[in-house]
């Protein structure tokens, strides 16, 4: 069977549909109730542009997945991570699935890196590190006009800053830092230390813990830190959102999952 070609014009209505996803649909005032049928239609309507969001936003998943599948993964347990972190602080249920959203989405950036610098295993040069300290303006400014993720943009931008204002992309410190992004960095270090990759081993939870009493209150907020340390001394259960370890070593590929599953607070992925 020959293979179907996209023509500018079917490139032309993908935008379209983008640009409609990224804003509010504006219906005109009306004088007159609707219809049962024309709430139907609308009904329907909505819904369509709810799944092709879904449908974008699992597609650039999809995409980082075949650059970069450990990042995909990754992304996975920091979620995970995160949402536990955000329901410690007491975060309401809105709160909390903001929190899914942004670290779910935290790498997504790293799309727009080179396929060459994202997956080398010798140390990075200069040139390519400011290169990697790109992706969350880049994974930023792609969900940033999502309606759907409002708020999350400025989380994705800010999850590399230092507690002590030496991170980036602005520099910012304390509590200038959305709690959040506060939240997911310490969720993203944690995965990035106990998680195995080809050019370091992973750690224990000795040496996790001591390294976050080293950062604590410069890398990242004392509080989070005091209370990820509690959640790794005492829940035995904590360990299995480091749970790409041992996959990940023994080269197995883990599958991502459903995207839309991911963001709802009634599924098994919750924690």
């Amino acid at each position: 069977m020959e293979a179907t070609k996209n023509t500018p014009q079917d490139s032309e209505k993908f935008f379209e549909r983008m640009m409609l996803l990224r804003k509010p649909v504006d219906f005109p005032t009306r004088m007159s109730p609707m219809s049962i049928a024309e709430k139907t239609k609308l009904a329907q309507y909505q819904k369509r542009l709810e799944q092709d969001f879904f449908n974008v936003v699992e597609g650039m998943l999809k995409i980082l997945d075949s650059k970069d599948h450990y990042t995909s993964c990754h992304s996975y347990y920091v979620m995970q991570i995160s949402v536990k972190l955000a329901k410690r602080f007491g975060f309401d249920d809105a709160r909390v699935e903001l929190v899914r959203g942004a670290s779910l989405l935290h790498d997504i950036g790293k799309v727009g890196i080179p396929y060459g610098i994202l997956n080398k295993r010798t140390k990075l040069t200069s040139d390519e590190f400011a290169t990697i300290k790109g992706h969350p303006e880049i994974g930023s400014r792609m969900v940033g006009g999502f309606e759907q993720f409002a708020g999350a943009g400025g989380i994705i931008r800010h999850h590399h800053e230092r507690f002590d204002g030496k991170g980036y992309p602005n520099r910012i410190g304390g509590r200038e830092i959305p709690l959040e992004a506060r939240l997911i960095a310490v969720a993203d270090s944690y995965h990035a230390m106990t998680s195995h990759r080809s050019y370091k081993g992973s750690r224990d939870r000795t040496y996790v813990v001591e390294e976050f009493k080293r950062c604590r209150g410069t890398q990242f907020d004392p509080e989070v830190t005091d209370v990820l340390i509690e959640m790794v001394s005492t829940d035995d259960e904590f360990a299995d959102c480091g749970g790409t370890t041992a996959t990940l070593s023994e080269g197995r590929k883990v599958p991502t999952p459903s995207f839309q599953r991911l963001l709802s607070p009634s599924s098994g992925f919750a924690l």
